[in-house]
């Protein structure tokens, strides 16, 4: 799967596709600003769909999903007829996903700029591109209804039914040909993608499902096979049937079947929630590297990494964009979303977070569009569970100047996920305030699979990050190691803050580098000062911290990029294994 540009080019898919006309995660301070509305409501009792079933007559009508989570739905047994059928729970219940990539790459060919692409995705009209990212749905097989029976699917909720698509499997004997929306005459980006063909004849074998569509007494006897998908994510910013208001949908929807046979109506429901959007974590290997190549004077750092790369077996050393912005890690985060598949498999949906931009109704409308934001500021903790909380997709960790109510505008998404409940840590000292300058989660053969590295200057202000991460993962001293990053104060910075004080590393800033594999970094070259011997006194210090955590250390030469206040980690972005692969 190719990606595609974001402001030039964004790949697969966007978390926050345009606005549609529980275990939650914790409430955190300096949030309110944003509105109770952009907030995931906690429940503690599991969400229940409707009773719908009723019935006027012996006809007994069934629609099911993949309630039990096993891959697939059970139309003869009673598996997926348990308590997940009618109730969703972080237990049990069907999942199905926001198929909101662009498998065909037909975006990013048929739109320019930012603001046409982040509405284009493969469920943003009702054209089923992408089949395999559907979840199905069956209708247990109605025999001895009368000729004159009709059967209907609906979503009852209208602002569910304007997040969801249901699609029917059409029979091998019938067309479903389905054509695409012509061509714009030009684009730009055609030389360098291709021109996408201007009728393209999709033959999925998908139709879609809409509240006047009817089926038959002889399909109902035969049983449908559906599928469903989401066209946003949890957390997805929606219009109210007024159209006044906007608020998250939660991901939750319940699918009705009416058969009505004469003056007999029989119903069913099944419900089901959209798979959250999760981050990806350094115990997964990485898979691609991005990076900006829009000039030359970063050869030689794209020569390293690209080195390193191909010595992990990484057949493309990196995936090249063009025309973006040098430090390419605070566009956007790499996430996906899962459910179960067939014979223990798991359909993965790889997703891109993009840094929020002012784009309307897309995110609040606050004037928040700083350094918070970039997505440099978004670390991920492995997986783990302490004090009775599984994370068992990791936990999210940004930074954020809480004492001044800022926090980035992506944190309500984040937390509509329910996953991965968000750690706010104090980054006000730095000078961009990016937690990526100053902390990094290492695979380790420890209890936990995984170690804290954090930079050993500015302890003071350090120590309160180090003794939340205690409270908050259950680590230990012995989970932690320093690395020497020399700091100096900025006296003129160019994102203010509260603090007493902001600093920026004096030499190529070791902690913002690339976790390779779980014995491989990729760190700056520290260009610190010499021995008598010819040796790089920092290096050689970084390299000591590193080895002891058992990885090697590739250093490159990224000079040019820490002139512009950044280093390796700011110039890459990576896709990393997802779970069922290998």
């Amino acid at each position: 799967m190719r990606l595609a540009l974001l402001v030039a080019a964004l790949p697969l898919g966007h978390a926050i596709p345009r606005p549609l006309a529980d275990e939650g995660a914790a409430e955190v301070p300096g949030t309110e600003r944003l509105g109770s509305a952009y907030h995931p409501r906690r429940d503690d009792e599991p969400h229940r769909a409707p009773d719908c079933t009723a019935s006027q007559g012996n006809v007994k009508v069934v629609i099911l999903a993949d309630s039990n989570r096993d891959g697939i739905v059970d139309v003869e047994g009673s598996t997926d007829r348990g308590p997940g059928k009618e109730s969703w729970s972080n237990e049990s219940g069907a999942l199905f996903l926001p198929n909101i990539g662009d498998s065909s790459d037909r975006c990013r060919k048929l739109h320019e700029i930012k603001d046409t692409l982040v509405k284009c995705n493969d469920a943003s009209d009702d054209i089923q591109r992408a089949p395999k990212y559907l979840a199905p749905l069956w209708t247990v097989p109605t025999p001895g209804l009368n000729s004159s029976a009709v059967g209907r699917i609906s979503v009852s909720d209208p602002l569910a039914r304007k997040c969801v698509r249901i699609f029917r499997r059409w029979p091998s004997d019938q067309k479903s040909t389905q054509r695409e929306p012509p061509a714009p005459e030009s684009s730009r980006w055609w030389s360098i993608f291709g021109k996408p063909k201007k009728a393209e004849e999709l033959e999925s074998g998908w139709k879609i499902v809409g509240e006047d569509t009817t089926f038959s007494a002889a399909e109902l006897a035969q049983g449908l096979q559906l599928g469903i998908d989401a066209r946003g994510p949890r957390g997805h910013l929606v219009a109210e049937p007024d159209a006044d208001t906007i608020r998250p949908w939660d991901g939750r929807v319940t699918v009705q079947l009416v058969v009505t046979d004469g003056e007999t109506t029989s119903t069913d429901s099944v419900m089901l929630r959209v798979a959250p959007l999760v981050t990806q974590n350094h115990l997964q290997r990485v898979t691609k590297v991005f990076a900006s190549t829009n000039t030359d004077e970063y050869k030689v750092t794209l020569d390293g990494v690209a080195s390193s790369a191909k010595s992990v077996g990484l057949k493309e050393p990196i995936h090249e964009l063009f025309w973006i912005t040098d430090f390419i890690q605070d566009l956007f985060e790499t996430m996906y979303a899962s459910i179960p598949g067939p014979n223990g498999s798991t359909i993965n949906l790889p997703i891109i977070l993009p840094a929020p931009m002012k784009r309307g109704n897309v995110l609040p409308p606050e004037d928040n569009a700083e350094t918070l934001d970039s997505m440099g500021n978004l670390e991920t903790i492995p997986p783990y569970e302490f004090n009775g909380r599984n994370f068992s997709a990791g936990r999210i960790v940004v930074g954020a100047n809480q004492t001044a109510g800022r926090v980035p505008l992506s944190l309500p998404f984040l937390q509509a996920q329910e996953m991965q409940d968000p750690l706010l840590v104090d980054t006000t000292w730095l000078e961009f305030q990016h937690v990526d300058e100053f902390l990094q989660f290492l695979p380790a053969e420890t209890p936990l699979k995984w170690r804290v590295m954090i930079n050993e200057e500015c302890a003071r202000r350090i120590q309160g990050t180090i003794e939340m991460l205690k409270r908050e993962t259950g680590i230990s001293d012995s989970d932690v190691l320093r690395v020497p990053v020399l700091y100096g104060r900025v006296e003129d910075p160019k994102v203010s803050s509260n603090g007493d004080f902001q600093v920026a590393a004096i030499f190529p800033n070791a902690i913002n580098g690339l976790v390779m594999t779980d014995s491989l970094y990729v760190a700056p070259k520290q260009w610190g000062p010499l021995d008598a011997a010819g040796v790089d006194v920092l290096q050689h210090a970084v390299e000591m911290v590193y080895k002891q955590a058992g990885y090697k250390v590739d250093f490159v030469d990224d000079l040019n990029y820490y002139n512009r206040k950044g280093d390796i980690h700011c110039a890459t972005n990576v896709f990393r294994e997802l779970p069922g692969e290998s």
